[in-house]
This record gives C-alpha cells, sequence and structure tokens, in this order.
C-alpha cells in the first residue's frame, strides 16, 4: 500500500486514518458486491497500525462545584476568545458577548430564515454535542455538558 503512504504523506494522523479507512470501505464493497474471493488489501494488521489514530490526552471530568459552566469549543476558537479578552483586558464579571438569551434566539432563527431552515437554539446545542462525540470527548462529558442542570 505504497499508494496510500504516499498519499497521505505530510497529512494528520486523523486524516491519514479517515483516507485509510474509506479505501478499506471501498474494497469491502467491491468485494462484498463483485468478487467474495478478493482479499482487501488494506486488511493488514500493519496497516491497521500505521494508520491508527494516537490517544489523546484524558479527559478531566469536573464536579459542578468546580466550574461554572462548561462550553465545549474548538481549540483555535478557545485560543483566539482568550487572546481577544486578553487583548481588552476584560474582568472575570464581564460578558464577552453582551446579550441574553433572547437576543441569541432571534439571532439564530434569523440565520435560520436567511437559509431557508427553521432552526432553533436546541439544534445548535444537539450539533454541539454530537460534534463533541464525534471529535473523541468521552459520553460522560458529553452527557455532562448537555445535562440541563450544568
Amino acid at each position: 500500500m505504497n499508494f496510500l503512504i504516499s498519499v497521505t504523506d505530510g497529512q494528520k494522523q486523523t486524516t491519514k486514518k479517515f483516507k485509510y479507512s474509506l479505501l478499506k470501505a471501498l474494497f469491502n464493497f467491491i468485494k462484498d458486491s463483485v468478487d467474495l474471493s478478493l482479499i482487501n488489501p488494506c486488511d493488514s494488521p500493519i496497516l491497521r497500525k500505521t494508520f491508527k489514530v494516537a490517544k489523546g490526552q484524558p479527559w478531566t471530568i469536573l464536579d459542578r462545584d468546580v466550574v461554572d459552566e462548561i462550553v465545549f469549543i474548538p481549540k483555535k476558537i478557545a485560543d483566539r476568545l482568550r487572546e481577544y479578552i486578553f487583548s481588552e483586558n476584560m474582568e472575570d464579571d464581564n460578558r464577552v458577548f453582551p446579550l441574553g438569551y433572547t437576543r441569541a434566539r432571534e439571532i439564530v432563527k434569523k440565520a435560520g430564515k436567511i437559509i431557508n431552515v427553521n432552526l432553533k437554539p436546541h439544534d445548535l446545542r444537539r450539533h454541539a454535542a454530537t460534534y463533541a462525540s464525534r471529535s473523541g470527548v468521552p459520553v460522560e462529558i458529553v452527557s455532562k455538558i448537555m445535562s440541563k442542570t450544568c
């Protein structure tokens, strides 16, 4: 599978794993649809190990007493938000986004109307949970983030 190694050279390990999975699925489809005797070249222990995604850092599950709010956002956005707060010399009691639930709901509804989708804030909440789960966040943490009391 020198082809797969050369195609994924220089890419992130998650991208390599994704492309390997797609190619393996393609060969499995061909095998199931055309020729049951076909041996999937991607089905080897060495390739599985080569394209395996490394385990990330373990997640810490926090109790409700430890923090006021838990927000799951991508690292790039968190870094940019941190830089903004620092550059504006914002105090802990200041809001980064000075708007309440009602205004946020209006913004989400208006955005949905622009693209002809009946969009509600809860839809974004569900999407965030799905994104977190698919990004490898343990189910316990997604559950804590999504709990109504948290």
